[in-house]
């Protein structure tokens, strides 16, 4: 009797685990689907990740990447993941047992809409004295080191609208609100897509990007082939 109830359970498990991969597939996942789990910060997911990942799937259709996003620099609630992609250099213990793969280094430069600069001119680093400044709290001194960069120091905008995440305060400039900084790299499809442009022909360094290979993850062959697409992209 034990038999035929283990046979009978194993049955309805196989039929249950047939319905799960059809569906799958009806959804748009095939058998040799992998999932990649990628955690990134905000404004790095938003910018730069998402808008490249069609170009990813049309080359790896069978390689599913599933973004969450985090700001945090500290290890712990961060397990689960695949790859983690953080800017500045994590110097901390707990960091030392990851695979770092360097991405980019931002170049920093002064950013805006296109509808904002057609109604107030913006052609000289004096005209900044005309605009309002977008300022975000999570990158204090990319303004200032910008300014000095650009040797204006002297100049006082119109105005500062601060905000406190920097994803906001992009969005912020990209709907108009006022002028920031930002990195060339990162806002590469906004520039492309002409929702922001670079005013002024003034850079300066900014934060190295990196991705964390956590140490007990499977090194799969599509764990590795989404590593080093990140790394074509970054230097392209």
């Amino acid at each position: 009797m034990a038999a035929e109830h283990a046979r009978a359970f194993a049955a309805e498990i196989s039929t249950a685990f047939d319905i799960i991969s059809d569906a799958a597939v009806r959804f748009g996942k095939t058998p040799n689907t992998r999932t990649i789990r990628v955690n990134a910060q905000t404004t790095f997911a938003m910018h730069w990740l998402i808008p490249r990942l069609p170009a990813f799937h049309s080359q790896y259709p069978d390689i599913e990447i599933s973004v969450s996003t985090s700001n945090s620099s500290e290890v712990k609630g961060l397990s689960g993941f695949d790859v983690l992609i953080r800017r500045d250099a994590l110097n901390k213990p707990e960091w030392r047992y990851f695979e770092k793969k360097a991405l980019f280094e931002e170049k920093l430069t002064l950013i805006a809409a296109p509808k904002l600069l057609a109604t107030i001119a913006l052609n000289t680093p004096a005209d900044l004295a005309s605009h309002v400044v977008v300022l975000s709290s999570t990158r204090s001194g990319e303004w200032e080191q910008w300014m000095k960069q650009a040797g204006v120091g002297e100049v006082r905008p119109e105005r500062f609208q601060r905000f406190e995440h920097n994803y906001i305060s992009l969005q912020a400039i990209i709907d108009g609100v006022g002028v920031g900084i930002g990195g060339i790299q990162m806002l590469g499809h906004d520039l492309q897509g002409n929702r922001l442009v670079t005013p002024l022909a003034v850079e300066a360094k900014g934060s190295r990007y990196v991705a964390l290979i956590a140490p007990d993850v499977d090194k799969s062959s599509s764990l590795n082939r989404f590593v080093a697409w990140l790394e074509r992209e970054a230097s392209a």
